[in-house]
C-alpha cells in the first residue's frame, strides 16, 4: 500500500496481547509527526522479519530477534522480575535501549547496558484520567450513584480467576444492585487462554445478577470509572492502587514473589477479603474510610519519574531515530474508555 506522504523512517511496533497497551502508547507519541510511519504487527511475525526498520518497538525483551534495525524495548515495572537472567529472556539479543520505569532497576546487572529510566506512561495515563471519572462511569452505563465494583484478573492458577471459589461471584451477583454495579475485567491472556465461549458460559448466571464483563483490551477505562477494585496481584489491580482506586485483595500473592515489586508493595497495602466477614462491609468501609495515602508506597514501586514518562520516552525514541524532536510538548492523554460485552454476545462469543 503507497505512504499517502513522503516519511523518512520507518517505526515496527510489535504487539503481544500482554503488553499491547505498552507499545501502543509509545506509538501514539509519534503519530502528529508527519516524518514517521508505523508499522504494527502481532508477535512473531515472519513477514515483518524480512525488511529493515528504523526502529524495532517491543512491549518487554521478547520479539525483536527477528526484526532487523535499532531495538528499543518498554519493561513496566508490573510485568516481572527484571533480575531474571537474560537468558532466561525470550531473546538472546539485548536491546539498544531498555525503557525502564523505576530508577532502582538500573542497578540491576541484566538491565545495566542500555536501561534508561523513562518512568510508567500506562500509570501517568491513568492518573491523568481519574478526574474525569464521572465520563468513565457513563460510557459503561453507570452515571447514577451507585457504587461501581471493579473486579480484576490476571492470568494463570493464582490469580482471582484460578483461585477465587465461585461462592465469591455469588456474593458478588448478590449486592444490592440499587447500590453496587459490578463490571469484570480479565487480563487478555485469561480471557484468550479460557476462550471466551466457555468463559460466558461459566459466569451466564451471574451476569444475568447483573455481573457485567468489559473488553479485556479497554481494561484502563474500568479502573478509571472504579470506586474500589476487588482483585488479585495482577497489573490492572497494582496500576488501580497506584493511580489511588480503593484497592481489596481477593487473593493472596504467591510465594516467591520478589519483595521489592509493586505485587508485593500492594500485597503490603491492601486489605484483604476474608470469608467470615461480609464482602459488602468491606466494600462499604473501602470506599468510606479512603486514604490515598495508603497506596503511595505501590506508586512508589511502579514508577520513580511519576508524571514524565512520555516526555522521557519520546526522548529515547528520538535519539535511536536520529531525528530531532517535535518543539511541541509531551504529555501523557487520557485513556480511552471502557467497553461492555454485550449480553448476548454468548451467542456469537469465539
Amino acid at each position: 500500500m503507497a505512504l499517502i506522504r513522503a516519511t523518512q523512517r520507518t517505526v515496527l511496533a510489535v504487539a503481544h496481547m500482554a503488553t499491547a497497551s505498552h507499545v501502543l502508547d509509545a506509538v501514539d507519541l509519534l503519530v502528529p509527526d508527519h516524518r514517521i510511519h508505523v508499522v504494527c504487527t502481532s508477535a512473531p511475525d515472519t513477514s515483518a522479519a524480512r525488511a529493515d526498520f528504523d526502529l524495532v518497538i517491543t512491549g518487554g525483551c521478547g520479539g525483536a530477534r527477528r526484526h532487523r534495525g535499532p531495538w528499543l524495548a518498554i519493561t513496566p515495572a508490573v510485568m516481572g522480575d527484571l533480575s531474571t537472567p537474560w537468558s532466561a529472556w525470550h531473546d538472546s539479543r539485548r536491546p539498544d535501549a531498555l525503557a525502564v520505569p523505576h530508577q532502582d532497576l538500573v542497578h540491576v546487572p541484566q538491565t545495566r547496558p542500555t536501561a534508561a529510566v523513562t518512568g510508567d506512561l500506562c500509570l501517568d495515563r491513568l492518573v491523568r484520567s481519574r478526574p474525569h471519572r464521572a465520563a468513565y462511569r457513563r460510557a459503561l452505563g453507570v452515571a447514577d450513584g451507585r457504587v461501581l465494583v471493579a473486579v480484576t484478573s490476571t492470568h494463570g492458577p493464582d490469580s482471582l480467576l484460578g483461585r477465587a471459589p465461585a461462592a465469591l461471584f455469588d456474593v458478588l451477583g448478590a449486592l444490592p444492585r440499587d447500590e453496587f454495579a459490578v463490571v469484570l475485567g480479565l487480563h487478555p491472556s485469561a480471557w484468550y487462554g479460557h476462550l471466551s465461549r466457555p468463559l460466558l458460559a461459566w459466569l451466564e448466571r451471574r451476569r444475568r445478577a447483573g455481573l457485567r464483563i468489559v473488553d479485556p483490551a479497554t481494561w484502563r477505562g474500568l479502573v478509571c470509572a472504579a470506586d474500589v477494585v476487588l482483585g488479585d496481584y495482577g497489573a490492572a489491580t497494582v496500576y488501580a492502587a497506584a493511580a489511588g482506586v480503593p484497592v481489596l485483595s481477593a487473593v493472596r500473592l504467591p510465594p516467591g514473589s520478589a519483595p521489592d515489586s509493586p505485587a508485593m508493595a500492594l500485597s503490603l497495602a491492601a486489605p484483604v477479603v476474608r470469608p467470615e466477614r461480609p464482602l459488602i462491609a468491606y466494600l462499604r468501609e473501602a470506599v468510606e474510610a479512603f486514604d490515598p495515602a495508603r497506596y503511595e508506597s505501590v506508586a512508589a514501586a511502579v514508577t520513580s519519574r511519576p508524571g514524565r514518562a512520555a516526555q522521557s520516552l519520546r526522548e529515547q525514541v528520538y535519539r535511536l531515530l536520529r531525528l530531532p524532536e517535535p518543539a511541541t510538548d509531551c504529555e501523557a492523554l487520557p485513556v480511552g474508555p471502557a467497553m461492555a460485552i454485550p449480553g448476548e454476545s454468548l451467542a456469537n462469543a469465539a
